[in-house]
Parts: structure tokens; C-alpha cells; sequence
């Protein structure tokens, strides 16, 4: 076959679609814009493969012992486990453009560990040191429930608490902790992740390239939360009873924990991901996608549309659900989740379409809804249909992981064994790491200057349903006082979804 010199019949037209897909040049750090050539360019260029040198000392100079360093990167598929050579550095052929998390592990018995979310700028060497502690890097807060007294403890003590100003966020000093600062949301498609959104315009991929977050075709928006480990605990200190939950890298001792990232065979995951928006049922499927329709009134089959999803992928669990309200608590050190960061968006609301604050940043309050963590309506609009806690004959069951549906690892009685109860504030919380935090004292219903301090929420139990939804809504009748808020757990009117999903290695 050869070319005729003078060709009569036109061929395919060159255009993007035929020379250079848009996933394909991300793939490299590059626009919509791109060619082959481009993609060629940077595969000749030096600076696109670069070596990232870990290196790794003690904070009082002792020996760093059989320490091994771990990178990973959900989007690129990356998993990798080096040691150290003669000179304590572990060396890796990296990305550009690309974030790993790196992870020390095996260090010895006298240091505590160290991770870091580091990006590769470019160049051929690329150093960065991670220094093993001889503390833990842990903070926390705690509550005097008989005052509603919060403050922080640990590395913390000195912090100064996040506030929302209007729709104003002000991080305060929880903007560069890292307990916050590496949640991201993400595109996630068979529990693998395709690329990591801008924080701020959801609509846009973290290299300010046009993401698809609207027909699924990409997967799901969700929220990357990195492991952290944690404890809920009580304990009495001058005289008082003090309730709360510390937070740390990695595991200190054997009393915290990291429930909120096991597997279905109870293995620890370094993610875990929660849905940016309530759920759509598309397909016989629960998604999370921006401009649609959230679903409501199908509570009885939330659970299968999760799982429909493939192994990982469940409902909202409260494993999850707990960590954040801890991790809320901590944010604003204040358990009125209502005053201090908003009330949250009326169910009367006709508006009932998702991605409304793609581009209100993380955390926002607004006559939107409310966003936490990069959630919208955390608490507000509707109640949210949640696995792992059930309510039956006044006692709350409990399931640390998935699946849900034919056990439970445990019971607590509530009220202390009071069973006439209709709803009411929460007074009181029992805590620990088995199911967080859960009613067992009751508030008052009515807003009275002479109350005794509670945490400023409701608990709905006027239906005889088992299942338990969260956040509910707010409602005319509870203006005064306000009926929803992070804490709130009700057994009606159980309308929404979120999804969730859990790595499966291990």
C-alpha cells in the first residue's frame, strides 16, 4: 500500500478526541490543551522523573534501629516499602506534580513514628527528613460536662480554636495540623482513586484542570481521610469528671485505636473515604455526584445500594460518623455544633440538588447548608441513614465494622435504664472507642435559661423503628432552640444516604 501524490478522499479530521485524551494528559500534569507532543516532551524530560530521598534521624540523636520508610499514592497506584541504607535514607523513583504519603515503620520500641504528605516538585534529587519523636505527637480535648466546659490538651493546650464568621471560616490553629490538613477530596472509582480535587471548586482537579463530578463516569466524590489513630476516654482530675478524645499519627499504646479504617476481616487501612454529598440512587446504586437530586424516603434499601458498589463500599458507618465528631470537637473546641459553626438546611427546603457548595472550601456555613470536612450537610437537611448503631428495647447495639445486618459486637443501656422517653437533649455522653459517643443523660426539651449545660442536640426516639439516621434537619417547631446539630441521632423521618468506602488489603 502506498500514499497517492495527490490524495481525493478526506480522512478523519485531526482534533483532540484522536490525538491526546484529557485523562491521559492529567496523567502527566498537563491541561486540556496538550498534545502527544507535549506528553513526549515531558517523557524526555529530566525533571518528570524525580528521586525523592527520605531521610530519617532521631530527635535526641539515637540510633533509627531497622526503621523501614513506606511512600504511597492511592491515584497512581503507588505502595512502596524501602530500608534504610548506611547513611539512614531510603530512595525512590517518584512523580513529579504527584503527592505520596510517606510513612515510617519497624522503628524502635523507644520512638514514636512519623508520616508526612510530601509532593514531588520536580528536579532529579528531591530531599526531605522525617525525625522519629521521643513523644507522641498527640493533642485532644476534653469536656466538663457539668459546666459544658471544652478545652484542649496535649501538643493543643496552646491552640487556638477554628471559628466561622458569617460564612467566614478562620482555621485558626488547626489550619497546618496535620490531623486536618491532608483530608482531600478525590475522585474514587472501584475503590481506586482517579485524581484529587481543588478543595476549593470541587469542579476542578487538584491541578486546576475541568473534573467530572457530575455524570459518574469518573467514579464518586469523596473525601480521603489519611489514618489517625484515637482514643475516647473518662476520667476524673481535680475533682471533676472529665470525658474526651486524644488523636495522634500513629498508636501510642494499645488504649487507642483506629476503628474507622478496618476492613470487613478487621485490618487497619491507611484511608478510609466518605461521601462529599447525600447519596443518588443511580443504576440500583448509592453514588455521590455533584448537580442531582439527592435521594430520599428509600431508608430500607440505602444499604444495598451501598454494596452494590463492590467490596469496601458501605452506607454512612458510625465508625466513621464518631471519629468526625471527635475530630469536629477538636476543630472548634465546642460541643454546640450549632452556634458555633451554623444550624444547617431546613428539609423544608424545596432545593434538593447536591454539590451546592462545590466551591465554598472545606468548611462553610451558609444559607446553603452547613459543610464539614468537605461533607456537605453533615448535620441539616435530613436525617442520614447510618450502619453499626442500632436502637431496640432502649438499649443501642453497636458493630465496630462492616457488614452490617446479622450481629452486633456489643450493647450500652442509655438512660440508665429509664425506657419512657420521647425526645430530648443530650445532657450527657458515655464514652469509649468501642462506639464513640453516645447518649446516657438527658437534657431538657424546652429552652430554659436554668437548664443544666448539654450538648446542643437533639435525640429523636418517637418512632419504633431500630435503625438510626443522623444529623436530622431543622425545623420551625425547634427554632428557639435548635433540634439538629453533629450529635443528633434519631429513629424517624430517616430520609437520606451517604456513601463510604474502606480499602480491603491486608
Amino acid at each position: 500500500m502506498s500514499r497517492a501524490d495527490d490524495p481525493i478522499e478526506d480522512g478523519t479530521p485531526l482534533n483532540k478526541a484522536t490525538l491526546l485524551q484529557d485523562d491521559t494528559a492529567a496523567l502527566y500534569g498537563l491541561g486540556q490543551d496538550a498534545t502527544p507532543d507535549d506528553v513526549f516532551r515531558v517523557l524526555a524530560s529530566p525533571d518528570y522523573a524525580t528521586k525523592l530521598i527520605i531521610h530519617v534521624d532521631t530527635e535526641d540523636g539515637g540510633d533509627v534501629g531497622d526503621t523501614r520508610v513506606r511512600i504511597s499514592n492511592s491515584e497512581l497506584g503507588v505502595n512502596l516499602t524501602k530500608p534504610l541504607d548506611a547513611l539512614d535514607n531510603a530512595e525512590f523513583d517518584v512523580l513529579q506534580g504527584h503527592t505520596y504519603y510517606v510513612l515510617l515503620i519497624d522503628y524502635p520500641d523507644e520512638y514514636y513514628g512519623a508520616a508526612a504528605l510530601i509532593r514531588a516538585t520536580g528536579g532529579q534529587v528531591q530531599r526531605e527528613t522525617l525525625t522519629l519523636p521521643t513523644e507522641p505527637d498527640i493533642i485532644g480535648w476534653r469536656i466538663d460536662e457539668s459546666t459544658a466546659t471544652v478545652e484542649y490538651t496535649d501538643g493543643a493546650s496552646e491552640w487556638i480554636p477554628a471559628s466561622m464568621s458569617g460564612s467566614t471560616f478562620d482555621p485558626g490553629s488547626v489550619g497546618g495540623c496535620w490531623l486536618f490538613k491532608n483530608i482531600r477530596p478525590c475522585l474514587l472509582k472501584n475503590g481506586v482513586v482517579q485524581y484529587y480535587l481543588d478543595p476549593d471548586d470541587y469542579s476542578k482537579r487538584s491541578d486546576g484542570t475541568a473534573a467530572d463530578i457530575t455524570s459518574g463516569d469518573d467514579g464518586d466524590v469523596m473525601i480521603e481521610f489519611p489514618l489517625v489513630y484515637y482514643k475516647f476516654y473518662e476520667d476524673q482530675s481535680g475533682g471533676k469528671t472529665w470525658k474526651g478524645c486524644k488523636f495522634s499519627l500513629t498508636q501510642p499504646d494499645n488504649t487507642y485505636c483506629a476503628n474507622a479504617y478496618l476492613s470487613e476481616s478487621g485490618v487497619i487501612q491507611q484511608t478510609m473515604y466518605m461521601s462529599a454529598y447525600e447519596g443518588t440512587v443511580v443504576n440500583n446504586k448509592l453514588r455521590s455526584l455533584s448537580g442531582v437530586e439527592a435521594a430520599r424516603n428509600t431508608s430500607s434499601s440505602y444499604r444495598g445500594y451501598a454494596t452494590a458498589n463492590g467490596k469496601g463500599y458501605q452506607q454512612q458507618e458510625w465508625a466513621k460518623r464518631i471519629l468526625l465528631q471527635a475530630m469536629f470537637v477538636m476543630m472548634f473546641c465546642d460541643a454546640d455544633s450549632q452556634t458555633s459553626l451554623g444550624i444547617g438546611k431546613s428539609e423544608d427546603d424545596a432545593d434538593n440538588m447536591t454539590g451546592t457548595m462545590d466551591k465554598k472550601g472545606m468548611v462553610y456555613s451558609g444559607s446553603e447548608g452547613i459543610k464539614f470536612c468537605g461533607i456537605e450537610h453533615f448535620w441539616g437537611s435530613k436525617a442520614k441513614m447510618c450502619d453499626g448503631l442500632d436502637y431496640t428495647a432502649d438499649s443501642y447495639y453497636y458493630k465496630i465494622h462492616a457488614p452490617y445486618g446479622s450481629s452486633h459486637d456489643g450493647s450500652i443501656d442509655p438512660f440508665l435504664g429509664e425506657s419512657s422517653f420521647d425526645q430530648y437533649y443530650i445532657g450527657g455522653m458515655s464514652y469509649n472507642n468501642a462506639y464513640g459517643m453516645l447518649p446516657n443523660v438527658k437534657g431538657v426539651i424546652d429552652d430554659n435559661p436554668n437548664a443544666p449545660p448539654y450538648y446542643d442536640t437533639f435525640f429523636h426516639t418517637h418512632s419504633n423503628e431500630s435503625s438510626i439516621g443522623t444529623g436530622s434537619y431543622f425545623r420551625d417547631y425547634d427554632a428557639a432552640v435548635g433540634g439538629t446539630g453533629i450529635f443528633c441521632i434519631t429513629r424517624s423521618n430517616i430520609r437520606a444516604a451517604y456513601l463510604s468506602y474502606t480499602p480491603q488489603g491486608g
